[in-house]
């Protein structure tokens, strides 16, 4: 996850390779469930996947940024600025 929207991927942690997020936003945050992925930025970006390759944005996009997310087991949590706590359904 970084600038510009950037995500790699990776099999092995060595060779890393490019995915289209479609976004210009910088993401913040991502984790897996160990079947989908979701990750979070400024403005309230999320975006989600089921493969790490093709990325969704989903709403809510806000004002205020979403500084890190993470995977509960029954449910993703995002946090960020303003102290705001997201949770999936």
């Amino acid at each position: 996850m970084g600038t510009g929207g950037t995500i790699l991927t990776s099999a092995n942690g060595s060779m890393w390779t490019p995915q289209v997020s479609n976004l210009t936003d910088t993401l913040y945050g991502v984790c897996t469930s160990g079947r989908h992925f979701v990750a979070v930025g400024p403005r309230g970006v999320i975006v989600n996947s089921n493969d790490g390759a093709t990325w969704t944005p989903r709403p809510p996009n806000m004002l205020v940024d979403l500084w890190s997310v993470v995977w509960t087991g029954t449910r993703y949590l995002a946090v960020g600025e303003l102290s705001i706590i997201m949770t999936s359904p």
